[in-house]
């Protein structure tokens, strides 16, 4: 029953008990274990995910990647002036480095209609985006065991009544349903 909400939402990283407490996801999970024990609490995983409503999921869930012990969540997707930005939090949980990479031009957003709005690029042609050092057009960087790099985007917005779109980056699985956020 829990499997689903531990797979969204992995332990914090840090060993100190005291400390461990104070993370929201390990609250999350000691509020579905009460329920748990209290039979409140059915076993359709759905229900354990965090949702924004009939509008779709919040920027929050975590997706296993093709490298091995590496997590990405989409952090943060938002309407900011006259476009659309998103954030993506990497994380290796494995215990060797790796290298995530990926390519702008396989990476947008999809509204219900199957409109895509891509990256957008400067004047010089460079995608707006993290990109790797003396590149314009991907991403991919080192990250240690138990580190996490940050990468952000900027997409061309859809209309201003999508609330609800998937967000595709390079060769990863989507995230479906993502409320954007105003």
């Amino acid at each position: 029953m829990s499997l689903g909400a531990a797979r969204c939402y992995p332990p914090a990283p840090d060993d100190q008990e005291r400390l461990r407490w104070r993370q929201p996801s390990v609250q999350f999970f000691v509020e579905i274990l009460h329920e748990l024990r209290r039979g409140s609490v059915s076993d359709t995983p759905q229900r354990h995910q965090r949702r924004a409503g009939p509008r779709g999921r919040r920027a929050c869930d975590f997706h296993e990647t093709k490298w091995p012990g590496v997590l990405v969540e989409l952090t943060e997707l938002t309407r900011k002036g006259s476009t659309l930005y998103a954030k993506l939090r990497f994380t290796n949980k494995g215990d060797k480095e790796i290298r995530p990479d990926f390519y702008y031009r396989d990476t947008y957003v999809l509204d219900e209609n199957n409109k895509k709005y891509e990256v957008l690029k400067d004047e010089k042609d460079a995608y707006l985006g993290s990109v790797a050092s003396g590149y314009t057009y991907w991403w991919g960087e080192n990250i240690h065991p138990g580190a996490s790099r940050t990468v952000w985007m900027r997409f061309a917005p859809p209309p201003a009544g999508v609330r609800v779109v998937t967000v595709q980056v390079g060769t990863m699985d989507p995230f479906e349903d993502v409320a954007i956020q105003n």
